[in-house]
């Protein structure tokens, strides 16, 4: 990515908030209306089973962006929990939308981003079969 690419997610990631330990910042099923970047700490994803066990899918840590799956549909198919204390960006459906029509490095970026997730996720699918 060029200087400019970095300087725009720069932007779009200044808006932080810090929460706690324990807090939910995707609710499974909620409306997906955007991404959260893990700035500092670390983050969980599970999905929620039938007899109410929580089975962990994910384990997210600074960098990491979570939703980006979720641009494309309604809802939340996971939670997603802080585990340490995180600061964190919100970044508005409108605004991914806007960084991959007009930035392609950036989108080339997410787009690698979600297919390295994609090998991890088969991965694991893998060991548990």
């Amino acid at each position: 990515m060029t200087a400019a690419d970095r300087e725009r997610l720069i932007e779009v990631t200044r808006r932080t908030q810090t929460v706690a330990a324990s807090t939910n910042l995707v609710r499974e099923g909620d409306l997906q209306d955007g991404a959260y970047v893990i700035l500092s700490g670390f983050a969980y994803c599970f999905k929620l089973l039938t007899n109410g066990d929580r089975q962990i899918v994910a384990c997210l840590v600074p960098g990491d962006a979570d939703g980006l799956y979720g641009i494309s549909t309604e809802s939340a198919d996971y939670t997603v929990v802080t585990l340490t204390s995180c600061t964190v960006a919100f970044i508005p459906r409108d605004t991914i939308d806007d960084l991959l029509a007009h930035n392609p490095r950036i989108a080339r970026a997410l787009w690698w981003s979600l297919l390295l997730e994609k090998s991890c996720l088969c991965a694991s699918l893998t060991n548990v079969g």
